[in-house]
């Protein structure tokens, strides 16, 4: 979902020559980092083990092999 999300954010940009758009898509992919690590880290609190073992099997932005 983020990663899609961002593609669509930097296609939005390229397709309408948007410089501000490409110029924020940094910001915005950190922000939205922070907030992913931040629910990362309430799930962990919340599910402990088990949430660990699922985080293990998959990635946080592309699955893993």
């Amino acid at each position: 979902m983020y990663v899609g999300w961002a593609l669509a954010y930097l296609g939005i940009g390229l397709a309408t020559g948007s410089g501000w758009t490409l110029a924020t898509l940094p910001a915005a992919g950190l922000w939205i980092h922070r907030d992913v690590v931040r629910e990362e880290h309430r799930l962990q609190e919340s599910f402990g083990d088990e949430y660990e073992r699922y985080s293990e099997r998959v990635g946080r932005y592309l699955p893993r092999r």
